[in-house]
């Protein structure tokens, strides 16, 4: 799933386009419980430098590293990077992203919290 150099600009783009959305989709299955919110991806002349902006990057990078080496692994694998360089960042202000709010609300109800109190805590 690279992206090839030779292609035209405009088959380019769009392949960037299909390979970015695919990432985020992937990586909002994958992250669910790190609190995803989005990603970046630059790519430079040596590597892919993937910026994951979560909730609770420990999460994303377990004990040692352990699981940021196994997610990359799994983007070399499906999505075709040569060299990706993970990065995680906490979000600066969780409670503004509408994704992560509605994780939270989730979460809360199927816990058993009552709905009306979930939705004023979330306010």
């Amino acid at each position: 799933m690279s992206v090839s150099k030779n292609l035209p600009v405009y088959k380019r783009i769009i392949q960037e386009g299909w390979r970015k959305a695919a990432l985020k989709e992937f990586l909002s299955k994958y992250l669910e419980r790190a609190g995803f919110h989005d990603v970046k991806l630059v790519e430079t002349s040596l590597r892919e430098i993937i910026t994951i902006y979560v909730e609770r990057p420990g999460i994303v990078i377990g004990k040692s590293g352990k699981l940021s080496k196994k997610l990359t692994d799994v983007l070399k694998e499906r999505f075709g990077f040569e060299n990706p360089y993970i990065r995680a960042e906490k979000v600066e202000e969780p409670f503004l992203s509408a994704r992560i709010i509605a994780h939270f609300i989730a979460s809360r109800i199927m816990r058993g919290e009552k709905h009306r109190r979930v939705a004023f805590m979330a306010i």
